[in-house]
C-alpha cells in the first residue's frame, strides 16, 4: 500500500492506486478483523524476539 501511494504522491499517477484499490481494501479489512484490542503485535503470534535486559533494573521490552 505505501508503493502505490507513493507513486501516486510523486507523480499523481492514479492508475496504480486504480488497479490495486481492491486488495487493499480486503487487506485492510483483514487487519481490522484479525486484531486484538488495535494492536498486531501481541506476544501469543509474535515471531519478533523479547530482549532481555542488558543491565539490572534494565526495562524488558519487545519489538513488534
Amino acid at each position: 500500500m505505501i508503493c502505490p501511494r507513493t507513486i501516486y504522491l510523486c507523480y499523481g499517477d492514479t492508475r496504480l492506486l486504480e488497479a490495486r484499490y481492491e486488495s487493499m481494501r480486503r487487506f485492510i479489512r483483514f487487519l481490522a478483523e484479525t486484531n486484538r484490542d488495535g494492536l498486531r503485535c501481541y506476544a501469543a503470534t509474535s515471531s519478533w524476539p523479547v530482549v532481555a535486559p542488558q543491565r539490572p533494573g534494565a526495562i524488558r521490552s519487545r519489538f513488534c
